[in-house]
């Protein structure tokens, strides 16, 4: 960190700004000489053309003026140069090479630096080109900067349709302009020098360690880009600032010294800064906004907003939701198969009800016009609300105040209300609010990866619609699923003598414009009030009541009182179900949103699915699939419970077409879908879709963890029963008892979507175990109403001998657990060969080559570890855990968090931390790009996995809670609470000692590593943390390893 105002910017541009063929041409050029004219000489060196790799050309070429980069390279192979004769002809080959490549290899831009460019010169800075390549110019001027801002919505004063790259500096300076190059400093002083700063007051951006040193000997602030997992080497020339992306830095806070450092020797500027309570943006970044629109949406599992602008431009995605409400879509096939799907679901951008846009003397406030003054919003975990503070200005000079605060009711699940106001500051001024009802809002494509969501223009057919005095009212029925929607809005104002109301309405739209004239210090503030409703059966008149009837109660109640029931939930929720993290904020605050969005996603979805993004974004086309059991369920039954018992009674109301689709495959039971929001299939590729048959296993096994952890003998005989017999059902259908007494299930895809249709995959057969088993005990226990489901004792028999007979492959002469049958017999995918820009490898490699190699691209056997830790010893688990370490490649944002737990009981606690700090961030840092689409639910409810099961060490088994807790030393304290049959419980874990205390309920006996405690209200319980022997640290495939986990705090 610096503690002076910055004023210039020098960038660097090959792999700063531009990926050109520089690299390629060193490369090619030396290969040419070596396999041509200097052949003679490849018996004295140490070169070979896989020798040659993008961290020799770092750390030895880049950044180099060409001769002395040509001279460098021939020192690093010890290829002879007596009179430097030959540095001279590489040269002059590298660039004959460079020219040759320059006709045919296209010029990537790093849109990261090229927003931070952007974003340097808006806040006032002066910039630089600076390279040691002669040919950077004409790079520079062959990118145009007025299509990347058009492709990608931004706006600046500054750039035309005809500004290029080159012209964004104010100065530019190459290797022509100086005698020496880097790691010489004279470069960056000619810049400096150039731009009129002094140099200390200059920041340098660069990626090779010689243009590192550079600006350090020059006295300037040096900013490291690592973008091929070299950072070390930045730091080593003495960076004081190392980021993989420029995106993630603020560039008004670099120039006035505020950034803060990342994890892993990362230096990122975080978007929000780390508190206990809340989720906090402080100024206004456009190129942020996708992101943020999911981290500030709002839920209550039945009604969704996007956290967009109130305004409602500019924005990235539009987004209302409502829970299950979808429309279908074709799943065109080029060659058709048995048992393809032929249509999906998607679900659709509904009517935004949060619109509320504002006129100042006619002129919109639109944050990209005029002068925004100051803008801050936050997310209040523990009041559950939006809140949002703007002071701008207007082109013509008015300066107004505007004010909001943003909730979807958990208390009255039908209901969205904002609490919307502005002050004139200056001068009088004349004020328009219109409030609006859309319908078919233009919302834009997602192209260019198969887990973006499917778009579908105006799926909404007007029915009904309405504008009277402050209220306005929109019914719709989509297109082809025939869903009927309903939203109205009515709203409280408050304004000045003369403030006037009108209202119109059309098919697509409802508005109620409020205007008044405002001297400076007065206020116009309304109340909006928001219902939504929808059905699949019910008429249009019936839909219209129940929105007009839930306005009224909400309006009954009141903003303050809406206000007051939202803190009184969230109160009650916290109180049992709160996790504090003392040592490391960032972490403490990622848990509690992570736990918010948790409980957002579920608290009022009442037998409606838990989708992967909630209903923040459209992400996998707002899609449930098995991660809702195994990862958000987990979560929810020990704090929630009810909404644990809902999401697994819509899998009840979905399991007739479960059955259904298992007849159509030729099987007994229920087959649920892979992926979906009506219980259909949803997944047009069979062999991670259809095969992957441990789905249901998964559900079976949250039956009979909620029953384990509520004691809830009603929802067993009710809804888990009938759930654990169609699965078990489906199991004995599709496996068989083999020759030898073994009963296998083959061809089948487990949770590892890089391996498929393997046979006996020990996560599938092991789950299906426990399925048999608990199906086994509960018909027992149920006699009657296993009768009427069709059982009898010799199914009941076969269930268990099945399960005491399941085959689980073992790897004898490694000691190892395969992940199925056969994989240990594949060839190890060639990681060294793979660059950091290949993964996620779905994307760049097909299916075919990846079905047969070891490479996993997420947690397989250790989940199993973790759910069935029961048929693993201590020893089997850090064995087999060390062995998949270096295998998985963690392309799915399931993999940190099953990785931290176990890397947790295996004692790798530094490990287990670097994972949770994945797992937990993916969203507040975006770790993934992709936060636009939505929220990573499962990921987030993995941060709660780490701490809760991976250091607080929870298993619930044989309905018992068992804990093994340790911390590692990056967490002075972690203390968390959770319901369990009743009762409220609490543990606190220390770094040598951990404290369980009962909160609420009656006495409880838990364990500590193994020693029976009782609980008792209001008598602690105290016991030491024993040591474990730990092994060598696990390593990982090259350039996937976890960022190191390092406290810091953000402020």
């Amino acid at each position: 960190m610096h503690d002076m105002n910055l004023q210039g910017g020098i960038f660097d541009i090959d792999g700063v700004l531009l990926d050109t063929p520089h690299e390629r041409a060193w490369r090619e050029a030396l290969e040419e000489l070596m396999s041509g004219a200097w052949r003679a000489l490849l018996p004295q060196t140490t070169y070979t053309q896989s020798a040659f790799t993008s961290a020799v050309y770092q750390g030895h070429i880049a950044g180099k003026p060409r001769e002395e980069g040509a001279a460098a390279a021939l020192a690093y192979f010890h290829i002879p140069d007596p009179d430097q004769a030959r540095a001279g002809e590489y040269a002059a080959a590298k660039q004959a090479c460079l020219e040759r490549l320059a006709g045919v290899v296209n010029v990537q831009v790093y849109d990261d630096a090229v927003r931070f460019l952007l974003e340097v010169k808006a806040a006032g800075a002066r910039v630089c080109s600076a390279s040691s390549s002669k040919n950077a110019d004409s790079f520079l001027r062959a990118v145009s900067i007025g299509g990347f801002v058009a492709s990608h919505g931004l706006h600046y004063p500054f750039v035309t349709e005809n500004t290029t790259l080159l012209d964004l500096f104010d100065v530019n300076v190459n290797g022509h302009d100086v005698p020496h190059g880097k790691p010489d400093p004279a470069l960056f002083l000619a810049a400096a020098e150039a731009l009129g700063i002094a140099p200390g007051r200059c920041f340098v951006v660069e990626d090779a360690p010689a243009g590192i040193a550079a600006a350090k000997s020059g006295g300037m602030y040096a900013m490291g880009v690592a973008r091929h997992d070299d950072a070390e080497p930045l730091w080593a020339a003495g960076a004081d600032l190392v980021t993989e992306r420029l995106d993630t830095i603020a560039a008004s806070e670099v120039l006035l010294g505020e950034e803060a450092k990342g994890v892993g020797g990362m230096i990122t500027y975080p978007s929000f800064p780390a508190e206990a309570w809340g989720v906090r943006e402080m100024g206004l970044h456009l190129d942020l906004l996708p992101q943020c629109e999911s981290v500030f949406a709002l839920s209550n599992g039945h009604v969704g907003l996007r956290g967009n602008l109130d305004e409602g431009e500019p924005y990235a995605l539009p987004g209302s939701y409502l829970n299950s409400v979808y429309e279908f879509r074709p799943m065109p096939y080029p060659e058709g198969g048995y048992g393809y799907p032929e249509s999906g679901q998607t679900v659709i951008n509904i009517t935004n009800g949060k619109l509320i846009r504002l006129l100042v003397n006619d002129e919109p406030f639109d944050i990209r016009y005029g002068q925004v003054q100051s803008h801050e919003r936050e997310l209040d975990l523990r009041a559950g609300v939006l809140r949002r503070k703007v002071r701008w200005t207007s082109p013509a000079g008015v300066t107004v105040k505007v004010s909001s605060v943003r909730m979807v009711s958990f208390t009255q699940r039908a209901i969205a209300a904002i609490s919307y106001e502005v002050e004139a500051v200056d001068a009088a001024a004349r004020v328009v609010v219109q409030s609006e009802l859309v319908a078919n809002e233009t919302v834009p494509s997602q192209a260019g990866d198969p887990r973006v969501g499917a778009v579908l223009a105006a799926p909404l057919q007007s029915e009904e619609f309405e504008a009277k005095g402050t209220s306005g009212l929109l019914v719709h029925r989509t297109k082809n699923s025939g869903l009927r929607v309903g939203v109205a809005m009515n709203h409280e104002v408050k304004g000045p003598p003369g403030t006037i109301v009108e209202s119109s309405s059309y098919p697509d739209s409802s508005i109620v414009s409020i205007t008044a004239r405002l001297e400076p210090g007065q206020k116009l503030g309304i109340v909006k009030y928001v219902g939504y409703g929808w059905s699949g059966i019910r008429s249009q008149p019936a839909i219209r009541d129940q929105i007009v009837a839930a306005l009224s109660a909400a309006r009954s109640t009141g903003w303050e009182g809406l206000l007051a029931e939202q803190r009184a939930y969230l109160d009650d929720f916290w109180a049992r179900a709160d996790v504090e993290v003392e040592g490391d904020l960032e972490i403490q605050q990622a848990v509690r949103f992570a736990l918010f969005h948790v409980l957002q996603a579920g608290a009022r979805a009442e037998r409606r699915p838990i989708s992967a993004k909630g209903l923040t974004g459209p992400g996998y086309d707002g899609h449930a699939f098995w991660d809702s059991e195994i990862y958000i369920l987990p979560v929810l039954l020990l704090t929630a419970p009810a909404a644990a018992a809902d999401a697994l009674r819509w899998r009840l109301s979905i399991l007739d077409r479960a059955k259904e689709r298992a007849r159509n495959l030729g099987l007994r039971g229920a087959a649920f879908p892979w992926r979906t929001i009506n219980g259909a299939e949803g997944s047009g590729y069979w062999p991670a879709g259809t095969a992957a048959f441990h789905i249901n296993a998964d559900i079976a096994y949250a039956v009979s963890q909620y029953v384990a952890a509520t004691g809830d003998t009603e929802f067993e005989q009710q809804v888990g029963l009938e759930l654990l017999v169609e699965t078990a059902r489906l199991f004995m259908s599709l496996g068989f008892m083999d020759a030898a007494g073994h009963f296998r299930i083959d061809g089948v895809t487990g949770p590892d979507e890089y391996s498929a249709l393997a046979d006996n995959n020990v996560y599938t057969n092991l789950m299906a175990q426990h399925n048999l088993r608990s199906a086994v005990e509960a018909a027992k226990r149920y006699p009657e109403v296993s009768h009427k489901l069709g059982v009898d004792g010799n199914e009941i028999a076969s269930w268990g001998e099945a399960a005491e007979r399941m085959y689980l492959p073992h790897h004898g002469r490694l000691g190892l657990t395969p992940q199925d049958e056969s994989f240990l017999e594949h060839a190890v995918w060639n990681f060294g060969a793979t660059t950091p820009d290949q993964y996620p490898l779905l994307l760049h490699f097909p299916y075919f080559d990846l079905y047969r190699k070891q490479v996993v691209k997420q947690a397989d056997l250790v989940l199993a570890m973790i759910l069935r830790g029961d048929a693993f010893s201590a020893e089997q688990k850090a064995r087999n855990f060390a062995y998949y370490e270096a295998l998985t490649v963690r392309d799915s944002s399931l993999s940190a968090s099953a990785q931290s737990v176990i890397a947790a009981e295996v004692g790798q606690l530094q490990l287990a931390y670097d994972y949770l700090g994945e797992t937990a961030l993916i969203d507040l840092d975006d770790l993934n790009h992709n936060v636009k689409d939505g929220l990573h639910l499962a990921s987030l409810a993995g941060s709660w996995w780490a701490l809760v099961a991976g250091f607080g060490g929870l298993r619930l088994q044989q309905a018992s809670l068992r804990f093994a807790p340790r911390l590692p030393a990056g967490i002075d304290r972690l203390a968390f609470r959770i319901m369990f049959r009743n009762r409220r419980v609490g543990v606190e874990v220390k770094a040598t000692e951990a404290t369980y205390q009962l909160l609420a309920g009656g006495p409880l006996t838990v364990s500590h590593h193994g020693e029976e405690i009782l609980l008792i209200v209001d008598h602690p319980v105290t016991r030491s943390i024993p040591d474990i022997e730990v092994g060598p640290r696990p390593t990982q495939p090259a350039g996937r390893a976890p960022r190191a986990r390092r406290v810091r705090s953000r402020s």
